[in-house]
Parts: structure tokens; sequence; C-alpha cells
């Protein structure tokens, strides 16, 4: 990559319009921006279900908005403040295409050497570029870099000082504490289960949740499973409500057999589905318990910045690439690669056993 003159920067635009892990995967090469620029003021460019990650956070100054689908203000008012640098974080032609269309005079990217059209374009919309061949990698047997290592190679490149690597996330004291009051009377051991798309393949179905919750209970001594889920999911958690009501596993009047196989009342299990969380209160939902299961979603980096223990579940299709370019990073954690209920199921518990154990 050509040098970038860092002494004369004095405004930069940070464009990143993927998925909420992927920016979280992108605070430490935001604290080497920080760092390498420190009489720069720092305004990140963001899509709506992302936003919140960054707000309050001290590796920017400004988060701003970019809605694709309204009038696009937050480009005009970016475009207005005429900045010296546009990165865009994302290896995707419309984050490429935004960091050309904030017109500011130097426009660094990464690109993926297997997409030539991108790289064509990348020609005219940025002015610096790197080029990351995970082909190539895969070919020969190569481990594939991280995503937080790929940035971290652009940082370098950049002229960026690369001192630390941890994940960052700003997380306010009252959300904390509505992540606590969410697991409060639990036992010590408490596990997160995240919802995602991905859980309803491979022959799995709604049944064989109920039954992985079921085992998270024993996993834990009865401390508490806490299922979140977001927009996306919410008709399959209701569909999960339903089937753990239906095994007596969750809802008010519970009833369990007595000495004398009597029925006897008693509370509800400590089982509880949490959706319409803001991205701050699901962050402290995660770091309330003690260890974090997931398919491949956000939910295995922000959990991991959190500093909480891992078991993330991989599609079998894509398990070479994604354990090892979005593995949990620097937790302890366990990755499982999806299939037949039965022994995935499994897999997954013993994984979150272990955890539990060296936690």
């Amino acid at each position: 990559m050509k040098s970038l003159p860092l002494a004369e920067i004095r405004s930069v635009v940070v464009i990143r319009t993927d998925h909420v892990g992927d920016l979280v995967l992108s605070t430490p090469f935001l604290r080497a921006l920080r760092q390498g620029l420190p009489q720069a003021r720092i305004t990140a460019l963001l899509p709506p279900y992302t936003c919140q990650v960054l707000q309050g956070s001290p590796l920017v100054d400004e988060v701003l908005v970019h809605d694709r689908l309204a009038r696009p203000v937050a480009l005009e008012q970016v475009r207005a403040s005429r900045p010296d640098l546009a990165i865009s974080l994302a290896p995707r032609s419309r984050s490429y295409r935004l960091a050309w269309r904030t017109g500011a005079r130097y426009r660094v990217g990464y690109v993926y050497a297997s997409r030539p059209l991108a790289n064509l374009a990348c020609q005219a919309w940025l002015t610096h570029r790197m080029t990351v061949d995970l082909d190539r990698d895969l070919a020969v047997g190569r481990p594939i870099p991280h995503e937080i290592e790929q940035l971290q190679r652009l940082a370098g490149e950049m002229g960026l000082p690369c001192q630390e690597d941890r994940l960052e996330l700003t997380v306010p004291q009252e959300d904390l504490d509505f992540g606590r009051h969410l697991v409060e009377g639990w036992g010590c051991q408490k596990a997160a289960l995240h919802l995602g798309g991905g859980w309803v393949t491979e022959g799995w179905r709604i049944r064989n949740l109920v039954r992985l919750v079921e085992g998270l209970l024993w996993s834990t001594n009865g401390g508490g499973v806490l299922i979140t889920y977001g927009p996306a999911e919410e008709a399959m958690a209701t569909r999960l409500a339903e089937g753990l009501a239906t095994a007596g596993l969750l809802g008010p009047g519970f009833r369990i057999p007595g000495p004398d196989s009597d029925p006897t009342p008693c509370e509800p299990l400590p089982i509880r589905l949490a959706g319409g969380l803001t991205f701050k209160q699901w962050a402290a939902a995660l770091a309330a318990c003690s260890c974090v299961v997931s398919p491949d979603t956000g939910a295995v980096h922000v959990a991991a910045a959190m500093g909480r223990p891992v078991v993330a579940v991989y599609q079998a299709c894509s398990r070479r690439l994604c354990t090892q370019q979005w593995a949990p990073w620097q937790v302890p954690h366990r990755m499982v690669t999806k299939g037949h209920p039965v022994p995935t199921m499994s897999a997954i518990l013993q994984g979150v056993e272990e955890l539990l154990l060296g936690s």
C-alpha cells in the first residue's frame, strides 16, 4: 500500500456496512486508528442495525447512521465536513462506493483477490488498497487469518500502531445492572442461548431446541438458561416458548412430582426468554451469564468482547473458513460443527460443561 501522510489528517470517516459481529471485531483497528491519529476527529458511518455498537465509545467521536433506504442525510453531512480520510472496513462494493462518495482525498480499504470486479472498481473508488487472498491460503492448507488479523495488517500498512488486539465495548452501568437483573436469584452457573436462523437447519426442529434448553439446565446444575433473540427470531422464540411450556419447563404453575408422586406446586424453572433488548442491554445480558451458546452470529463476538466463554456452532459447509476467520477471540471457547441433533447437542453440552468447569 502507498504511504499515507498521517500527520496531515485531521478528520476520518470509518465505514462498516455489514454485521454487528464484524463491527465488534473492528474495535482493535479503531483503537489503533485513535492512537495513530490522536489529532483527528473520527466519525463512524454505520447502518441502522449496528449503530448502537459504538454509541458512547471513546474509540470514535461521532456515530452517524446511513440508511440506504432513506434520504442519505448522514452521507451529505460527511461530505459537507470534507474528511481527509475515508476507510472502508467492510470488504464490500457498497462500502467502497460509500468511501468514494464521501469525497475524502484519501480512501482506504482491503479487497479479496477472489473478487476481480471489486478489485477493478476499487481502482477508481479507493486511493489506497490492500489485497487479501484467502482462496490461496485455503488451497495450500495455510491458516486463514482471523478478521482481526486482517484488519491489523491493514492498520500496519497504513502506518498505524497495532499494540493491542483486545475487543472493546462500552456498556453503561445501568445496562449492566439490567443484565444482572434478568438472572437475579438464579444459581452461580448460568448459560445464555442465542437464537438465530442457523438453529433450524441440518434436521433440527424446535423440539430439538427444547431438549437443548433442558440439557443446558442440567449442565448448569439448575443455575439457569437465558434465551436471547432479535426481531428476526421472534417467531422462533414464540414457538420455543410454546415447546418449553408443553414440556413443563416454562411458565407459571409448573408442577413436578413430589415424593408421593402427587403433583406438587413449585416456582417456574430458571429459564427466561429475553427479546426486544437494545444492543447494550443484550451485551449486558450475555455478560451476566457464565457461558454463551450461539450459532455463527454476532452473539459469538459480543460475548467474547464481554469476556464470556463461548460455544460456537458452525454449519458444516462453511466450517473450515468460519472457524478460522470468525472464531471467538481471546476467550475460552469450543467450536462445534452442526449436524444431526443428537451428536451435535451432545458436543454442545460437553463444551458448556468443560467451559464451566474451567471458569
